[in-house]
């Protein structure tokens, strides 16, 4: 009954010629009754990808995404989905702007203390830096040793196991730090000598 109420109300928004408003109708129609075919059905590439874009938000399912058409709508898309709950890795998808994905993989890590979708990012000092912060933030010596060795110039590293040597009360962790002014730093935080 459901799908002959939303092909009926298809027909009648077909046949009455407002392209706009008959946009807004038959996304409308695919949005209450879930049926994501009918996005095809609609009169203007931006009609279509409106209605695309609302089913995938609305179905959870980020393959709609790909039928916008226009790489941009596509990324936003995505980027909407991972940002309302959806698969972190899904920021992969995002095409032509690797500053974009590297943003998306980095903020969905931190938002949601995932370091596993700090791997992905391929700018290394973005990819060192969302380690970093996640690290800082958890306290976490493991995600702490995925900062490359080679980054530790500014101390990020350095203060990443500080904080982790703070949180777990564990002085041992200060020796991981390489520059002796930030491990005595780090030991006189956690209480160690000096």
């Amino acid at each position: 009954m459901k799908l002959f109420m939303a092909l009926l109300l298809a027909c009648v928004v077909l046949s009455s010629g407002c392209i706009e408003t008959e946009d807004i109708i038959m996304s409308k129609i695919a949005e209450e009754t879930g049926l994501g075919f009918l996005c095809k059905y609609t009169k203007t590439e931006a009609g279509s990808n409106y209605c695309y874009e609302n089913m995938a938000l609305k179905t959870l399912d980020p393959d709609l995404c790909q039928r916008i058409s226009g790489v941009e709508g596509r990324n936003d898309c995505v980027k909407e989905f991972v940002e309302k709950g959806g698969d972190g890795n899904l920021c992969g998808q995002i095409r032509q702007d690797d500053d974009e994905m590297n943003s998306c993989y980095m903020q969905t890590s931190y938002d949601r203390k995932q370091p596993n979708l700090c791997r992905p990012i391929t700018d290394w000092g973005q990819r060192n830096s969302c380690y970093y912060n996640l690290g800082y933030k958890l306290g976490d010596e493991t995600i702490c040793r995925k900062i490359d060795k080679t980054y530790q110039t500014g101390g990020r590293r350095a203060y990443c196991f500080t904080a982790a040597a703070k949180k777990n009360n564990d002085a041992k962790l200060c020796d991981e730090i390489m520059d002796e002014g930030l491990k005595d730093s780090c030991l006189k935080k956690v209480g160690g000598q000096t």
